[in-house]
């Protein structure tokens, strides 16, 4: 999402349609972004409304000549889910029950659990920081250069973290028995 040089002064003057206009752009992202690392749906609304918040709350504060809107926002999002994970630290955090849809493919949705629980599993060997490169990476579709300015980490160490994390990943399902072709 590109905005234009008036669109952001609007949206750092404050302006609610600049804002609502952004809230539309990013809400479903942010909320994949957050459900997947928490696996529960009112966790991830929460959290969501949380972030929306403090964008809100701090439009004013946004200087796009050191980041675009996008690495902004990830940027609040993370600082905001890392909080969130540190206060729930002690909770066992499960994956819910997705299958909500009564005409929903059983066989689609099972495999849909199973690669999420199977990924889950194997999340768990992932540091937190390679936990994150991989949700940002895949989950968010950011891009290394907007990973670079919201970890304050060089793209091309991005690169090579990315690949030894795969890597890891790949043995971790390895050693579970988990074939690449069932993920």
């Amino acid at each position: 999402m590109k905005y234009k040089k008036d669109f952001i002064d609007a949206f750092k003057n404050g302006n609610v349609d600049s804002f609502n206009q952004v809230f539309k752009d990013f809400v479903d992202p942010l909320y994949q972004y957050c459900y997947f690392r928490l696996s529960s749906k009112e966790d991830a609304e929460d959290l969501v409304e949380e972030i929306f918040t403090k964008i809100y709350k701090n439009m004013s504060n946004f200087d796009d000549l050191k980041s675009s809107l996008k690495t902004w926002i990830y940027s609040i999002a993370r600082n905001t889910l890392i909080d969130f994970l540190r206060t729930r630290k002690d909770q066992n955090l499960e994956l819910s029950d997705i299958i909500e849809d009564d005409k929903c493919d059983i066989n689609s949705e099972a495999n849909i659990i199973m690669n999420a629980e199977s990924l889950k599993l194997a999340f768990k060997y992932l540091s937190d920081f390679e936990q994150q490169l991989i949700e940002m990476r895949f989950i968010s579709d950011l891009s290394y250069t907007e990973i670079s300015d919201i970890t304050g980490k060089n793209s091309g160490a991005l690169r090579v973290s990315m690949s030894r994390t795969l890597n890891k990943l790949k043995q971790v399902f390895t050693d579970m028995g988990i074939s690449e072709s069932n993920i």
